[in-house]
């Protein structure tokens, strides 16, 4: 179930006011809290996915490479990243998925340690991160060849 609520926090307690009346049992549940205004929408997803698809046939013939160019576009619109550094055997074990950092490029590698640059993703960008990666995206697939209706995308950016 999605809703919108207003939240207050009260310690190690929220209260919860929802806009209507909901039916729920009383019990544990897992919550997701993201502000209100501050996402950008399914279809602003879709697209961007999209037109990464795109750049990657047009580079390369197919969409194998999307989640590369995926992370090319991150850096080149200047995405939040967290410096990182664990253990090779952790690295090699897949710490990094375990913890769901999956935007991430390696950078070094000294004394039994891996040392990376761990970008945040669309799904953890405000509205103007989303619209910078965005803008980004349509210089880029211009710059390949890849038409994009940038009417269209100034439109979903207004949402």
């Amino acid at each position: 179930m999605r809703l919108i609520a207003n939240i207050k926090a009260m310690g190690n307690s929220l209260l919860v006011q929802t806009r209507k009346p909901i039916a729920i049992k009383d019990g544990e549940y897992e919550v997701n809290l993201r502000e209100v205004g501050d996402n950008h929408s399914d279809e602003q997803r879709r697209m961007l996915w999209g037109v990464i698809m795109d750049i990657s046939k047009a580079l390369y013939g197919d969409a194998s490479e999307k989640d590369n160019i995926y992370l090319q576009l991150l850096e080149m619109s200047g995405a939040r990243y967290e410096f990182l550094t664990l253990k090779i055997d952790a690295f090699e074990h897949g710490a990094l998925d375990m913890f769901g950092i999956r935007n991430y490029r390696k950078i070094k590698e000294k004394n039994g340690f891996v040392s990376v640059i761990a970008f945040y993703g669309l799904s953890n960008m405000n509205k103007k991160e989303t619209s910078q990666l965005i803008d980004t995206t349509i210089r880029y697939a211009s710059e390949v060849g890849v038409e994009v209706d940038e009417d269209y995308w100034k439109g979903l950016l207004s949402q």
